[in-house]
């Protein structure tokens, strides 16, 4: 694990450069690893509250991941596809529109001919006794309520483990499934097919192969607790495990705020306690000692039609 890295600017939007999961010495390595993150924020509507930062909730999902698709929400595209992504029985085409993450997503054209026409997502060598979870979002642009599923097959395209079939809506839903090779490392294909012989166009956005359990998605944009480990939207993704409290840090502020701990900023309460706490404008603010945020810091401006500016970072465990 590498240090903290110095003179980072929280205005170049690069999550990766500043979240960073420490020991500072031997002597500490049984202590909770720290994480810092950048914090450039302005406020977008006046007299409405933001999130400065937002911890999830243990337990809700965003566990430690690594996502094995290098491509997930279909952003690198070549020739009009998807960028590693295989037709089997289906045309591949590139979608703008119907997507679920980033601002593309992989639009499939089944050939009508039979049941199991779709794409595919192949990685070889899988380890042996190592359970691979697939998932995708999948929708079509009517909800026909004609039917797909997901399926991981071996190299050579026996299904291995099929999901259950799905009617097709016009909104995003997960499909997932899960096999684990206990022999030998193998090559396999996670795939998003029909499940029934039909020509509907259908799409998929999303993508993610993980080990162990299904997690939320994972991708390198994801923001907090997200990096790529490679180059973006073509190397593999990992998710740390997310923060559970901020314990310190260092803010200023460009006009005068309203800053709230663990609640929502209010700039109507006419008790003034319950706005939260008032911070001038051009003032630079720390965290008090001793104060642990277990969900949200939340902003608010003080005056009518401002639009503060607020640049530091905070650490947390």
């Amino acid at each position: 694990m590498s240090g903290f890295k110095t003179n980072l600017d929280p205005r170049d939007g690069k999550w990766s450069s500043w979240e960073r999961e420490s020991f500072p010495s031997t002597r500490e390595s049984l202590r909770l690893l720290s994480k810092n993150y950048p914090i450039h924020k302005t406020l977008a509507t006046a007299d409405t509250a933001e999130d400065l930062i937002l911890l999830s909730p243990v337990g809700d999902g965003s566990m430690h991941c690594i996502n094995f698709i290098t491509n997930p929400s279909c952003e690198t595209v070549d020739t009009g596809k998807a960028v590693g992504f295989t037709e089997s029985g289906a045309t591949l085409a590139d979608e703008g529109t119907i997507v679920k993450y980033g601002s593309h997503s992989a639009k499939v054209t089944p050939a009508d001919s039979v049941a199991g026409e779709g794409i595919y997502w192949a990685i070889d060598g899988w380890p042996t006794d190592t359970p691979a979870v697939f998932s995708v979002y999948v929708r079509d642009a009517a909800g026909s309520g004609k039917k797909v599923k997901v399926v991981i097959c071996d190299g050579d395209g026996t299904v291995l483990v099929s999901g259950a079939d799905h009617a097709l809506t016009s909104t995003f839903t997960r499909l997932s499934v899960s096999y684990n090779p206990r022999l030998q490392p193998t090559n396999l294909r996670f795939a998003l097919v029909t499940a029934e012989k039909h020509g509907i166009v259908f799409y998929g956005d999303g993508w993610q192969v993980e080990i162990g359990n299904l997690t939320d998605y994972v991708d390198g944009e994801q923001g907090l607790d997200h990096e790529w480990i490679g180059t973006a939207h073509a190397s593999e993704s990992k998710r740390y495990r997310h923060t559970i409290e901020i314990r310190g840090g260092h803010l200023f502020f460009s006009a005068d705020t309203y800053l709230a701990l663990d609640r929502d900023a209010n700039n109507t309460s006419a008790d003034e306690a319950d706005r939260g706490e008032l911070i001038y404008g051009g003032t630079d603010w720390s965290l008090p000692d001793r104060t642990r945020v277990c969900r949200k810091i939340s902003f608010i401006n003080r005056w009518p039609g401002d639009t503060p500016e607020v640049i530091g970072n905070l650490w947390g465990v």
